[in-house]
């Protein structure tokens, strides 16, 4: 990515000329480490200008862009595929008690993984590109990092995700939806033009990671004795909206007209 122009923090080679390092524990077992060069700038905060939402629309479009012809060097290094077994064990963390919302889970995967690949709109993706994985610096520049969640998807999930956290806690999603859209796909379809049928999975891919996080506030806290106040808010009235199968986001993705925004 970097090597072909996209603004992330790259890693960085050790000492001993690796790009991992095993760490002992003292037990027979070891930690993995690796470096990243510190990316320039902090956390964006406030509201977003056209400049800014621009500028991260094309960094995920220039991303798209260079891993539709990626192959790694090594096939021993090729990432995980997203529906790999280490990627859905979301189901057992789902409660008991929730067998709806664990069906619902099955369909979601299932139609996903009815959807077409090909190297147009599927590929290795960062996967995890909200705005607290990158920081920006006074000229508007973003700098991407934490790719640990990085698998094979499709293009349009990495878009999916981005849009899932920018809604969160805002007053009027729909309205805030095509605000930030208006500046963010110019910037997008400047550097990939992914076909506009895509755009109609996107609720399909929030599903997915609305499930997810469910999930996973379930697997590392106590929800009966919880006092984090972000999961308690994303959880409150969770699990109605997921069991009467409400969209997350309640927005015409199909209808939206993408043709004003793309360049082609």
């Amino acid at each position: 990515m970097k090597q072909g122009g996209a603004s992330v923090a790259g890693a960085l080679i050790s000492q001993n000329d690796k790009w991992v390092e095993e760490i002992g524990d003292g037990g027979g077992g070891y930690f993995l480490a690796n470096a990243f060069e510190k990316a320039a700038g902090k956390e964006r905060r406030g509201e977003w200008t056209d400049a800014q939402l621009f500028e991260y629309g094309r960094l995920i479009g220039l991303m798209h862009k260079l891993t539709a012809t990626y192959q790694p060097a090594n096939p021993n290094w090729k990432r995980l595929e997203w529906d790999d077994p280490v990627h859905l064990d979301v189901e057992q963390f789902i409660p008991e008690d929730d067998q709806k919302i664990k069906q619902i889970y099955r369909d979601v995967v299932k139609r996903t993984q009815a959807l077409p690949k090909g190297t147009a709109n599927y590929g290795l993706i960062h996967q995890d590109a909200h705005q607290g994985n990158f920081f920006m610096d006074d000229t508007g520049k973003i700098t991407l990092f934490d790719f640990d969640d990085s698998s094979y998807n499709w293009f349009v999930e990495n878009i999916a995700l981005v849009l899932f956290y920018v809604v969160m806690g805002q007053e009027d999603p729909a309205a805030f939806t095509n605000k930030f859209l208006s500046g963010f796909l110019p910037g997008y379809f400047s550097e990939y033009d992914l076909e506009h049928q895509w755009f109609q999975e996107i609720p399909l891919f929030m599903k997915m990671r609305e499930i997810d996080l469910y999930a996973v506030i379930h697997r590392s806290f106590d929800v009966e004795n919880l006092d984090d106040p972000w999961c308690n808010w994303y959880l409150d009235g969770r699990k109605e909206r997921l069991e009467k199968e409400l969209p997350y986001l309640d927005f015409d993705f199909d209808h939206l007209n993408l043709q004003k925004f793309s360049s082609k």
